[in-house]
């Protein structure tokens, strides 16, 4: 099981040291809770930072026609999924073994953004795997952004609380650090510090996290969509309908 994985914030998918390895973020550790509870073993990675995924782009003779319409108004994100979803087919074929893309996006927004933009930003991103011909391609899009995740376990923190409960509320709270009530804060107060949540947050806990019962629609997509993955590339025939894996073309 080979992934590139591709995404915004260090603190999240994780980063480059100085020597070139890979440093896993939060993110990560969820998909190898995941991958080592079906399958007993993590996966292995290739992390592109962001200015790694522009020159794909830029190096990529298909996207002047590809600019596909379905994508917009996220038509980068596009360009990024099919980008990335071809370097894993050629690796794929360099390397005689499947490859496939976890591509890491926060939804963002304030409470007044559009109520659709994270099936648009999930669909811009299957939309370019499509196009890549790529089986393996997973969008992993928090909503509004992975403190949301994150606090499906932790809000056990909060006064009068327990794990898992009632996880789609978050999904519904601002995406905006700015404001008061900001998921950030939330995920401060719970984890009862005013720094660095990610400093808090180790491996070893995310693995000892039933993932299994965070429920909310953002979160069981891309899980649903991983454990499909994991399974087909082990040979397996994927547990979930196909249905509950993607986000229908609006």
């Amino acid at each position: 099981m080979r992934f590139i994985l591709a995404g915004e914030g260090s603190s999240d998918l994780g980063s480059k040291d100085d020597q070139g390895g890979f440093r896993k973020g939060a993110m990560t550790h969820i998909i190898d809770a995941i991958a080592l509870k079906h399958h007993d073993c993590s996966p292995e990675y290739e992390y592109l930072a962001d200015v790694e995924v522009q020159r794909l782009k830029k190096k990529n003779p298909r996207l002047l026609g590809n600019r596909g319409r379905e994508a917009k108004p996220h038509t980068e994100i596009y360009l990024s999924a099919l980008s990335l979803g071809e370097e894993a087919n050629r690796k794929a074929k360099n390397k005689g073994e499947d490859w496939g893309v976890v591509f890491f996006k926060d939804t963002d927004g304030t409470r007044s953004a559009s109520p659709n933009l994270w099936e648009s930003k999930v669909r811009a991103m299957q939309s370019g795997f499509d196009s890549s011909r790529n089986p393996y391609g997973i969008p992993m899009v928090p909503k509004p952004k992975s403190e949301a995740w994150l606090l499906g376990y932790y809000q056990k923190g909060l006064p009068e609380q327990r794990a898992y409960n009632h996880c789609e509320r978050f999904e519904e709270m601002s995406g905006n650090d700015a404001s008061p009530n900001s998921l950030k804060k939330l995920l401060q107060k719970a984890l009862k510090t005013k720094g660095n949540v990610y400093e808090l947050i180790t491996e070893g806990k995310l693995r000892s996290v039933d993932w299994e019962e965070i429920d909310m629609p953002s979160f069981n997509l891309f899980r649903k969509r991983l454990e499909n993955v994991l399974a087909e590339m082990n040979g397996q025939p994927p547990p979930h309908p196909v249905e509950e894996t993607r986000v229908p073309e609006g």
